[in-house]
């Protein structure tokens, strides 16, 4: 029985650890994206303010 319970919360702690690094993943790959998309937004301002 402990052997069973165990495992059960080994498991646990395995999907806790995954959802966890997910979320992390995720919030990381947001983040570059939207910083990307700042930066070009402040790229094509700073070449039409040049071009003027």
């Amino acid at each position: 029985m402990s052997e069973k319970l165990a495992t059960n919360i080994a498991m646990e702690v395995n999907a806790a650890i995954s959802r966890i690094m997910s979320v992390i993943g995720l919030s990381f790959t947001r983040y570059v994206f939207n910083l990307f998309h700042v930066c070009s937004v402040v790229n094509r301002n700073l070449f039409l303010l040049s071009c003027v």
